[in-house]
């Protein structure tokens, strides 16, 4: 493996065991060239094989890879990038790369990852364990991508992704554990079902200026979540298809201002159960098609509704049957039902 190495897979040795970045474009590459490419076996044999005893132009070596760990752009990793049940202390960036075939992290242990800028087919990652931060900023995926019952210690940052999956989950999170917050936010798109059923997140979900389309069902599936921070569903964040919060626990607030929630069949909105440690507000420009469920919700803050507007002509607009809500409820300043 490393005595017949492509030119890519020779200067990344090297960068690796000095403590630099390879960088070979801006940009992530459209095609494999003979001096972009490098192979997800290579890659895999060089992490695993740190530490450890190679040959290399028929001499022997040891190989000692920096504690800053892997770090690339521009590169096109050909074949399959399989780390599934693989374990490391390195941190990986892989910026600005294109990889050939699904990338595979599944039941593997880690300590940090970057995909900015890069783009794959699929991710699998379910049961992946990461010490700290995962980041997908600008990140491309045309099919699965899925942390299904991983453990995240950091932050799981999708600013600016794309995932593509319009006939079943986009970004499957369900039964995930993170220990910092979730962004999907500033020109996030998911094509696709975005599920954090019964996941766990310490800080805040984020979806400022986010947009999710799944005509076909639920667009963001937050069921039995627990989120000690906020949820911010604002700015422009836009949903066609399904929001559920059933049985979710928010520590703090459920912001809402100028979001658009569009699903004329059934719920635009579903709250019902939800359990809220701050206020709920439906403010300045806030728009729903469709059915806003808050049916035997706890809220222990207040309840806003100003300057908004919930639109559905076949059946209730807004439900608060049987909700508890233990500071004040404001219906004002041209809000419209």
């Amino acid at each position: 493996m490393f005595s017949n190495m492509k030119p890519a897979e020779k200067r990344l040795l090297e960068a690796c065991q000095k403590g630099e970045h390879l960088f070979l474009g801006q940009e992530r590459p459209t095609e494999k060239t003979a001096n972009n490419e490098i192979r997800g076996k290579f890659l895999r044999a060089m992490i695993l094989s740190n530490n450890q005893e190679i040959e290399v132009d028929k001499k022997k070596v040891t190989l000692k890879i920096d504690p800053k760990g892997v770090m690339f752009s521009g590169i096109y990793i050909s074949g399959t990038f399989d780390f599934s049940f693989c374990s490391t202390d390195l941190p990986f960036s892989f910026k600005n790369s294109r990889f050939e075939n699904r990338l595979n992290f599944s039941d593997s242990k880690i300590r940090f990852l970057s995909l900015t800028g890069s783009i794959v087919p699929s991710f699998d990652a379910f049961r992946l364990v990461c010490e700290s931060d995962i980041f997908l900023n600008g990140f491309e995926a045309q099919g699965k991508v899925n942390f299904g019952s991983a453990q995240i210690g950091g932050s799981l940052s999708c600013i600016n992704g794309k995932f593509i999956n319009e006939n079943g989950d986009a970004l499957n999170c369900d039964k995930v554990k993170i220990g910092g917050s979730v962004f999907l936010r500033d020109g996030f798109e998911a094509e696709g079902k975005v599920n954090f059923a019964s996941a766990q997140i310490a800080g805040s979900l984020n979806c400022r200026r986010g947009k999710i389309t799944n005509e076909k069902g639920d667009t963001l599936n937050c069921n039995g979540v627990i989120i000690e921070g906020n949820v911010f569903l604002i700015d422009g964040f836009n949903s066609k298809g399904k929001v559920n919060f059933i049985l979710a626990q928010i520590g703090s607030n459920l912001e809402c201002t100028n979001g658009k929630f569009i699903n004329e069949k059934e719920d635009a909105l579903n709250c019902n159960k939800v359990k809220i440690g701050g206020s709920v507000y439906l403010n300045n420009n806030f728009e729903a098609k469709g059915k806003v469920n808050f049916g035997s919700a706890e809220i222990s803050g207040s309840f806003f509704c100003m300057k908004g507007k919930i639109i559905n002509d076949k059946e209730d607009a807004l439900i608060c049957y049987r909700a508890k809500i233990y500071g004040d409820i404001f219906f004002n300043n041209w809000f419209e039902i």
